[in-house]
């Protein structure tokens, strides 16, 4: 009897401990699940938000060619238009350029070391297209802008290469998609 009762809590001891071993394995792939899903999101918002920060680029440099020159001047003068103000540009910009900076923090904290590269990559491209919209004279056509539309191609190849590493490391289904439609690719063959 002695060694029944014995042996049935060595049994009960046995289930709980597989049982505590199993719930904190299942924690533990919970919390992986967790980490790789906020990773996803950060690259996710990285890629959107670079490219939301590239179109606001753009109007910027539209804004600068629109409103430069002589009727620029008599418009402010005149006060039918009112000039522009740099906090609200500021406080424009920033909103986006917080939450990519949080997002590039997020993949530089949790990612792995291509995916950081990458990320700097689509970063340090977002930047160029902005350098070169600011840099525009304003004076010339809007069409001829050799540096942006350069700096847009790197940009959106550093996007391509970002989106196709987060599909591997994601797992995503199927993992080498074609990212550019054949009339984007085109533009970026005849172009390059």
């Amino acid at each position: 009897m002695k060694s029944e009762v014995i042996a049935a809590l060595v049994a009960s001891g046995l289930t709980a401990s597989a049982s505590i071993g199993v719930v904190a394995v299942q924690a533990w792939l919970a919390r992986i699940r967790e980490d790789r899903a906020a990773l996803q999101r950060s690259y996710v918002a990285l890629l959107a938000l670079s490219l939301r920060l590239a179109q606001k680029a753009e109007v910027l440099r539209r804004q600068k060619h629109f409103r430069s020159g002589l009727r620029e001047a008599s418009n402010l003068l005149w006060g039918s238009q009112k000039p522009l103000d740099l906090m609200e540009l500021h406080d424009w910009l920033t909103a986006d350029m917080a939450a990519l900076e949080a997002a590039w923090a997020e993949v530089w904290v949790s990612g792995d070391a291509e995916g950081i590269r990458l990320s700097n990559d689509v970063v340090d491209g977002f930047s160029n297209v902005m350098e070169a919209a600011m840099q525009t004279s304003g004076k010339r056509d809007m069409q001829d802008e050799d540096d942006l539309m350069q700096a847009l191609r790197q940009f959106a190849e550093a996007r391509r290469l970002l989106a196709l590493h987060v599909r591997r490391v994601m797992k995503a289904r199927p993992r080498e998609v074609e990212l550019f439609t054949d009339a984007s690719a085109a533009v970026q063959q005849g172009a390059g």
